[in-house]
């Protein structure tokens, strides 16, 4: 799972070096309800609400999960047949925890 905001000005997605389960744990590690952020696309420095930043799912993670379930599939297929075949849904429970954990950071939201 990845932090994310859109800037202001540029309207591109940059993403946070920040890494937390729930917007509540990030407030309290912060001792704030606002993170000064800085654009990597024009360089404007900026303060964000929590309420703004996003969790989407970290996709670096899924395509490893990607090839080690190839692998895992291509050397068991000789030997276990249905297990090989079972190993290739790897990716697919890699995807799903990773938009569970999204889904449960955007859930929480902060009073303003």
């Amino acid at each position: 799972m990845r932090l994310t905001y859109i800037c202001a000005s540029c309207k591109k997605q940059n993403y946070l070096s920040e890494k937390d389960d729930d917007s509540a744990s990030l407030q309290r590690r912060l001792s704030s309800d606002e993170i000064r952020v800085n654009c990597n696309s024009c360089g404007k420095m900026d303060k964000k609400h929590l309420n703004k930043i996003t969790a989407v799912a970290d996709n670096r993670i899924v395509l490893l999960g990607i090839p080690l379930g190839i692998l895992v599939t291509a050397t068991l297929i000789f030997v276990f047949g249905l297990l090989a075949a079972i190993t290739f849904s790897i990716p697919i429970y890699i995807w799903s925890y990773e938009q569970k954990k999204a889904h449960q950071f955007n859930l929480f939201r902060i009073r303003k």
